[in-house]
């Protein structure tokens, strides 16, 4: 249906007009609709839910909330290395060949007639009047231990040779307590323990340890220096002349005492295996 309006403008138009006119009349139908229609309350409504709508910004998402990174770990710092010097890597050197070298009892009394003799007769003298007496009374002990008869001196000996029994009863049943293999790193660090200090590091005796096989030359020496001829023959110049003789042995002669030495070197190979459970050095190399 039209409206008031409507009716209007066609009556104004009048009902014969032509093509353009109506064409006119309706273009201000429309117009007239669209001004009335947007007059309407609830058509404004519409109209500006429809504008907000498209013009309105759109709303962005919620970001995501980060998950807090831990911080890293700080990394400890490598301690930096100590350059030792020459003096103190000799004390270190030192130290851990003494841990090594062990330490067996020492003998409970002198193990010599001489040490005897000086023990009794300290005791006796008493500790007082500092070093100058103490080497006018060494002294005095050394002129005494010169002039004693075979009587006391034999009951000097007698003194020691007890003293060093019970020692050496002592010392096997200390090493008893070690293995093999324990006293024998013993003797190599006191080995090197008496090259480095100078001082008198005694090997700790161990009837376990195989003992090392006997050389050509020694065969030879002990044979000659059992046979008699060398009696009264200070050992030095003995020493000599067995040592020419063995230069001027023959290939066929020394075959003897090379053949005894290849014999002790099988039952030390053999000893060795027994004791410390694998072989010697010396068979390994003659094995490669």
């Amino acid at each position: 249906m039209l409206s008031s309006i409507g009716r209007a403008a066609l009556r104004r138009g009048g009902a014969g007009a032509g093509f353009a006119s109506t064409k006119r009349a309706a273009q201000n139908l429309w117009t007239l609709q669209r001004v009335n229609l947007a007059n309407e309350p609830t058509i404004k409504s519409h109209a500006a839910f429809a504008f907000l709508r498209f013009q309105a910004p759109a709303k962005k998402p919620a970001k995501k909330k980060k998950k807090p990174v831990k911080p890293k770990a700080k990394k400890p710092k490598k301690p930096v290395k100590k350059v030792l010097t020459d003096t103190q890597k000799e004390k270190i050197k030192l130290k851990v060949l003494k841990e090594k070298a062990l330490v067996p009892p020492q003998p409970e009394g002198p193990v010599t007639a001489w040490m005897v003799l000086v023990s009794e007769n300290l005791k006796e003298a008493g500790n007082g009047g500092g070093q100058a007496q103490l080497g006018d009374t060494m002294k005095a002990l050394a002129a005494k231990y010169r002039a004693l008869s075979p009587e006391e001196r034999e009951a000097f000996n007698h003194k020691a040779s007890q003293n060093k029994l019970s020692h050496e009863v002592a010392i096997k049943k200390w090493a008893a307590t070690h293995t093999p293999e324990e006293i024998n790193a013993a003797n190599n660090a006191r080995n090197q323990l008496r090259k480095l200090t100078k001082h008198n590091w005694t090997p700790i005796p161990d009837t376990r340890i195989p003992k090392r096989p006997t050389t050509p030359y020694i065969f030879f020496f002990k044979e000659r220096r059992s046979s008699g001829d060398f009696k009264g023959i200070a050992v030095g110049a003995a020493t000599k002349v067995i040592a020419t003789e063995w230069k001027a042995l023959s290939a066929g002669e020394r075959k003897v005492y090379e053949d005894q030495f290849e014999a002790d070197k099988f039952r030390y190979a053999q000893e060795f295996k027994t004791v410390y459970h694998r072989d010697s050095s010396s068979t390994l190399k003659s094995a490669a």
